[in-house]
């Protein structure tokens, strides 16, 4: 089950994005050295993309693939959906001890009304993209994924990949941009929005607020703490928790 839209968190959150566990070996130690570190009364929001492809159904799932996921659930943490795990479900949420949030989520903490997404929805130049996702996130999709087994799944998921790969290759410089008329109309004034899904990370005063954007962890990501001090947009390493 999705949690509400709007979400009240009294203690210091971190925002992560596009991880991509499970793509090298590297990413995953960087990850996993960054979520030990992590106090437990740190809330985590994931903003999608935490892995690289899931899916699952009443009888399979693909944990098996994903083997230090169970750790997640020592931590307080929130998933929003990617482009690349958009099928996670029940079974993801009991695998990791965490809760999915319906997208736009407005996330109150620390004096701080932010609006979080996983940013596909923001690049609006990209319609081939943003039609397929129509379709994979209907509820006909998620009943075929869950109907079709982990074989079947896992020769799709292949082909997914191989097929999102080329697809990013061919789309030109706008198709790969956000739009920044349509953050100012989502955000209230002073406000934030944070995403990912872009891998590229970005700080950006609009009008009305700011953009903060989480590039991925394979190049320059970042995440955003957010604490009684205030925000910090930083590389995972170099925040220092008290």
């Amino acid at each position: 089950m999705e949690n509400h839209k709007e979400l009240v968190i009294s203690g210091d959150v971190v925002f992560i994005a596009d991880i991509h566990f499970g793509i090298s070996k590297e990413i995953d130690a960087r990850f996993l050295n960054f979520i030990k570190r992590l106090p437990e009364s740190i809330t985590i929001i994931s903003l999608g993309d935490f892995v690289d492809f899931w899916a699952e159904g009443n009888n399979y799932d693909f944990s098996a693939d994903y083997r230090n996921l169970s750790l997640l659930q020592k931590k307080k943490i929130f998933f929003l959906r990617g482009n690349r795990d958009f099928l996670i479900g029940d079974r993801w949420s009991k695998l990791t001890g965490g809760k999915i949030l319906a997208e736009p989520a407005v996330i109150n903490c620390s004096r701080n009304k932010i609006i979080a997404m996983h940013g596909d929805l923001l690049m609006t130049s990209d319609l081939r993209y943003l039609f397929w996702r129509s379709i994979c996130r209907s509820r006909l999709f998620h009943f075929a994924a869950k109907s079709i087994g982990r074989k079947c799944a896992m020769k799709v998921a292949r082909y997914l990949r191989i097929a999102s790969s080329k697809e990013v290759a061919r789309k030109s410089k706008k198709e790969l941009s956000i739009d920044y008329s349509l953050a100012e109309k989502l955000m209230e004034e002073d406000g934030i929005i944070v995403c990912g899904h872009t891998h590229r990370s970005e700080r950006k005063k609009l009008d009305c607020g700011e953009l903060i954007v989480l590039g991925s962890w394979d190049k320059d990501g970042k995440v955003l703490f957010v604490g009684k001090d205030g925000l910090l947009f930083e590389q995972p390493e170099d925040i220092k928790f008290m």
